[in-house]
C-alpha cells in the first residue's frame, strides 16, 4: 500500500522526527532542506504507508540535508542511534539516501524558505533587525509540518509572507520595506501570512 503525498500529512516525519531531534546540533536550515527533499522525491516515487519505510526515507532525507548544510561535517550515523530512532540499519539509511540523491537527480541545492529569508535578510546591520530575521525564520520553521505551505507556496512567498509577519509582530521599522526586499507586495501574500499567524502558538497568561 502507497499514500499520495496530497493525502498524507508525511512532512511531520521531518520537524517531529525523534531520529533529528537525537542528532542535535543540526545546522540552521537542514531541517526545511530535508523537507524541501522529501517534497521533491515524493513527486516521482511511492512511499509504502506503514512507518518503518517512512521513517527510512524521513532520516536519509534528513541525513542528506545534514551533509549539504555542513560540507567539511565529519558526523557518522551511529548504528544504536539508527536503530533505535528508525528502527533499521546504517547501511539502509545509506542505501536510502543514495536511492534519494538519484531521484533528486543528484540535484541537491536549490533555495529553500530558510535560504530565501537568509537572502532577503543579508543586508540587515541593526540588532532588531536581526531579531526580525530571527523572528521569520522561526515562522517558516512553523510551516514545515503543514502541508497547505510546503509544496504548494513557493519558497521565495514564504520567506516573504514571514519576514512580513516578523516586522508586523516586532513593530521594527526595517531600512528597507519588505516589498523592496522581497519583490513581492503585502497583498500578494496575505492569504499566506494570515495563514502563518494562525500557526503561532498562544501566548501563556
Amino acid at each position: 500500500m502507497s499514500f499520495r503525498r496530497d493525502t498524507h500529512p508525511y512532512v511531520v516525519l521531518i520537524p517531529n522526527n525523534a531520529f533529528a531531534r537525537h542528532l542535535g546540533d543540526l545546522p540552521q536550515g537542514t531541517l526545511c532542506r530535508a523537507v524541501a527533499y522529501l517534497d521533491r522525491v515524493l513527486t516521482v516515487r511511492p512511499v509504502p504507508s506503514h512507518d518503518e519505510a517512512l521513517r527510512l526515507v524521513a532520516a536519509a532525507a534528513v541525513s542528506l540535508a545534514d551533509k549539504y548544510e555542513q560540507t567539511s561535517s565529519e558526523r557518522r550515523l551511529d548504528a544504536d542511534v539508527v536503530e533505535e530512532f528508525v528502527g533499521t540499519t546504517v547501511a539502509a539509511v545509506e542505501a536510502m539516501e543514495r536511492e534519494l540523491v538519484m531521484d533528486l537527480d543528484c540535484v541537491m541545492d536549490g533555495p529553500t524558505a530558510f535560504t530565501f529569508v537568509e537572502r532577503f535578510t543579508r543586508f540587515f546591520k541593526r540588532k532588531d533587525e536581526f531579531l526580525v530575521r530571527t523572528l521569520a525564520l522561526r515562522l517558516v520553521d512553523l510551516t514545515l509540518p503543514e502541508f497547505r505551505f510546503v509544496g504548494q507556496i513557493l519558497p521565495s512567498a514564504v520567506a516573504a509572507s514571514a519576514l512580513f509577519l516578523a516586522r508586523q509582530i516586532l513593530a521594527v521599522p526595517l531600512s528597507n520595506h519588505p516589498e523592496e526586499l522581497t519583490g513581492y507586495k503585502a497583498v500578494e501574500l496575505m492569504g499566506c501570512i494570515e495563514a502563518m499567524a494562525m500557526l503561532m502558538p498562544e501566548p501563556k497568561p
